[in-house]
């Protein structure tokens, strides 16, 4: 896979890449000025990603999105079992597969999303500032339920990013919160029932990723919508404080505060951003309860892997990052392919956790204009089609590859949150295949495309 990437991730993009091929395991802090994100590597995969902005609130949604019917109060026990620990919400999630209160294929859905999004706030905070790597060599987190290629979440956080400033949100956090400004101003511009609705949603009480998983909508379409009240000034975006955190953990996560890994002089490791060529010559910082180790993003990455098109500002995509190598090639080519055609960088994530971890080749598509020639060239054994989709739907889509004489025979699974019986009748009448309601379950998921493309298990 390779990405086009811009030239303030370099640095970033640079750090993963040494990181993975390095086949690191320990912990990876990123930080600015207040801020540190904590990247936790087992054999140069991602385990997990804590820290950065609104921890708490991450996992308050991450509860509310992939474990809705725990009750608060195991929750409050999950929180006191792994009070201990640095990663607390990983920890909590490890104790609640341990209780039996929700399934494995769900937690690494959830661990993808928890990465996608720290990901794209660290390239977001990149774009402005500069930040500094510093490595830890210590043990990653007790338990593996996922390990994640650099590869693939660096690539959805970039594209989610990409797709972000395309509508002209770049100036804006999704960890900010909407608050009606004007509500004279705002029905001005939308019907009286959409402001009734907004002013009812909009308090400046909770951010756009808090309401996106609260009304189960997609991210980028939700803020999409109220960019017009932004522009207007009938809503303002406000900056708003994190949750509390249990109080079982407070004690421990407040030791993994910026200030821990941050000083202010070129000694102890922090310098401005790694660079392709010049290898770091500082020590390390310490921090409590862990051993110095070098710094990863010291040692500069093959050529190849990089390539230096122009010298350009923080927003100009200037390098080629290659991840794929030889051997992975060769076993994708093995696998049987499932393309996915989804607008929502978030939904392609999770799908590409659930199937690449059932051994499945993933691919996506976002967009839908150029499904059918992509199609056409990978030769899928399945399709999943998101229904609700800019410019094209996916009734429309599912027609016009219908008629493609390759592609009729072709299995596609329409996924939609609109699971009605009309709805489905539509997708019948278009040739569908199957119907699958979102948000996704991995076990529907896996189970609808074992109907058509049962995975052959590897000769022993």
């Amino acid at each position: 896979m390779t990405l086009l990437i811009p030239q303030f991730a370099q640095p970033f993009a640079n750090t993963l890449v040494t990181a993975s091929r390095n086949h690191f395991s320990g912990r990876l802090a990123v930080s600015t000025d207040g801020l540190t994100w904590h990247i936790f590597f087992r054999l140069g995969r991602i385990v997990w990603i804590e820290g950065g902005v609104h921890p708490v609130r991450r996992w308050l949604r991450l509860c509310e999105r992939y474990l809705p019917s725990v009750e608060p109060q195991m929750i409050a026990a999950l929180h006191r079992d792994v009070a201990t620990s640095e990663a607390w919400p990983y920890e909590a999630l490890c104790m609640a597969l341990q209780k039996h209160l929700t399934s494995r294929e769900q937690l690494q859905a959830a661990i993808m999303d928890v990465a996608m999004e720290a990901m794209f706030d660290i390239l977001q905070t990149a774009q402005h500032s500069d930040l500094t790597y510093i490595c830890f060599a210590e043990e990653a987190p007790s338990q593996s339920l996922a390990l994640l290629k650099v590869k693939d979440v660096f690539g959805h956080a970039l594209r989610q990013w990409e797709a972000w400033n395309q509508i002209e949100l770049g100036d804006y956090s999704p960890n900010l919160a909407p608050s009606i400004v004007s509500i004279e101003r705002l029905r001005e511009i939308v019907s009286p029932q959409a402001a009734h609705r907004l002013s009812h949603m909009a308090q400046g009480d909770r951010s756009l990723r808090d309401l996106a998983v609260t009304l189960d909508r997609d991210l980028l379409r939700l803020s999409r919508s109220l960019l017009g009240g932004v522009r207007q000034g009938a809503i303002a975006l406000l900056e708003i404080k994190d949750c509390e955190l249990p109080v079982a953990v407070q004690q421990t996560v407040s030791s993994l505060q910026a200030s821990d890994f941050v000083v202010s002089t070129p000694e102890g490791l922090v310098s401005s951003p790694p660079t392709l060529t010049a290898p770091q010559t500082h020590p390390p910082t310490r921090s409590p309860g862990s051993s110095p180790s070098s710094t990863i993003s010291a040692t500069p990455v093959a050529p190849s892997s990089f390539e230096n098109t122009q010298d350009s500002d923080r927003t100009s995509p200037t390098v080629a990052f290659d991840f794929v190598d030889a051997d992975e090639m060769l076993a994708n080519s093995q696998k049987p392919t499932i393309i996915h055609i989804d607008d929502s960088p978030q939904n392609c994530g999770i799908a590409r956790s659930i199937l690449e971890a059932a051994g499945y080749r993933y691919l996506d598509i976002n967009d839908p204009l150029q499904a059918i020639p992509t199609l056409l060239q990978a030769k899928p054994e399945l399709v999943l089609l998101d229904l609700m989709m800019p410019v094209i739907n996916g009734y429309e889509l599912c027609s016009q590859i219908r008629r493609v004489s390759s592609l009729k025979d072709l299995p596609i699974v329409m996924l939609t949150s609109q699971d009605g019986i009309v709805d489905r009748v539509r997708a019948k009448v278009v040739k569908a295949s199957a119907f699958l309601s979102k948000p996704i379950e991995p076990s529907k998921l896996l189970q609808t495309v074992n109907q058509f493309i049962p995975l052959k298990k590897p000769a022993s």
